[in-house]
């Protein structure tokens, strides 16, 4: 009886062993052919359109004004050899509508309008400008003021400047 019990055991041992070998190599085998497989898919090139679409495009966080508690970004890129700016707010009150403009001067201390912009209705914007992006960047700096209302038309709501330059980022204590 005891020698039943023992080649009973050694038999649930054995199989217990090769089912772990099977599986371990079955995972060695998945895992070998995923890697085959990511090496194998080509990594896609940017074409040359969207090089110089990155080269003629500035991007710029708008930053909080009046406590307004709404942010949000600028892009201004090349559209069929005219100036697009896009603006997209988010944060407490996007909604509505809000006058824009690119100013002269610091988001501190804002100067004279130098390019009316469409309303911001709805957190975003769209205006394609008169003049070519070279033109526009040969204007720089300037900054991009989203306005409470026309009827509050003195309080901006974010504000950002806009540069050839990277965006600074201030170190945090």
């Amino acid at each position: 009886m005891s020698k039943n019990v023992f080649i009973i055991a050694a038999v649930v041992i054995i199989l217990g062993v090769l089912g772990f070998v099977v599986i371990k190599n079955n995972a060695t085998t998945t895992q070998l052919s995923q890697t085959s497989q990511a090496a194998a898919t080509p990594t896609p090139q940017p074409t040359t359109e969207d090089i110089l679409m990155k080269k003629d495009q500035i991007e710029i966080p708008l930053d909080e004004q009046s406590g307004s508690g709404v942010s949000g970004s600028v892009k201004v890129f090349d559209k069929d050899g005219k100036a697009m700016i896009r603006i997209s707010l988010t944060g407490d009150a996007p909604d509505g509508i809000h006058p824009a403009h690119l100013h002269a001067g610091s988001c501190a201390l804002p100067g004279d309008i130098k390019y009316p912009l469409n309303d911001v209705v709805n957190g975003k914007s769209e205006t394609t400008l008169t003049v070519a992006i070279g033109t526009f960047k040969d204007n720089l700096p300037l900054i991009l003021n989203v306005h409470e209302s026309a009827k509050e038309i003195k309080t901006y709501i974010a504000c950002g400047e806009v540069t050839t330059e990277e965006p600074s980022v201030s170190p945090t204590q």
